[in-house]
Parts: structure tokens; C-alpha cells; sequence
């Protein structure tokens, strides 16, 4: 169950840099 728990934190935490940077690009 820690290692789901882990692996969802990690895309969460993966998806928001991503997201970021988009908006970091596109400024």
C-alpha cells in the first residue's frame, strides 16, 4: 500500500513540475 501511496505522490509531484514549466515557457 506505501508503495501506491508513493507511486501517486510521485505523478502528483511530476504533473505539477510539468505544469509549471508550461507556464514558465510560455512567460
Amino acid at each position: 500500500m506505501n508503495g501506491k501511496l508513493g507511486a501517486v505522490l510521485a505523478l502528483l509531484l511530476v504533473s505539477a513540475a510539468l505544469s509549471q514549466g508550461r507556464t514558465l515557457v510560455k512567460m
